[in-house]
């Protein structure tokens, strides 16, 4: 109760860096880890939390989202399938290699 209303300010800083911070370096264990601390805070603070709303209405017009096609889509996911394949045989061959020599 009225210990967590003394440190929720103090949490919700503390949340809010870690997430800061997280963002600035992605990878899938950072994006996981951050949506587990966004998920911690649903759970910790209401909807009705002054911070969780946007008072002043105020959007980021400025991030816009880009989607390819289908088609570039596909292309895409083909040739790092390619990649993919072309890396796994080149550590294969480093390693036959490496057996070769024992």
């Amino acid at each position: 109760g009225k210990y967590f209303v003394k440190g929720k300010l103090t949490l919700l800083r503390f949340c809010n860096k870690m997430l800061q911070k997280l963002g600035n370096r992605s990878n899938a264990e950072n994006t996981e880890f951050c949506g587990t601390i966004l998920s911690f805070l649903t759970h910790a603070f209401p909807l009705s939390e002054r911070s969780a709303l946007n008072i002043t209405g105020k959007y980021n017009v400025d991030n816009l989202a880009t989607f390819e096609s289908e088609e570039e889509f596909n292309e895409l996911q083909q040739q790092q399938q390619m990649d993919e394949n072309k890396e796994e045989e080149e550590k294969h061959n480093a390693s036959s290699g490496d057996a070769d020599m024992d």
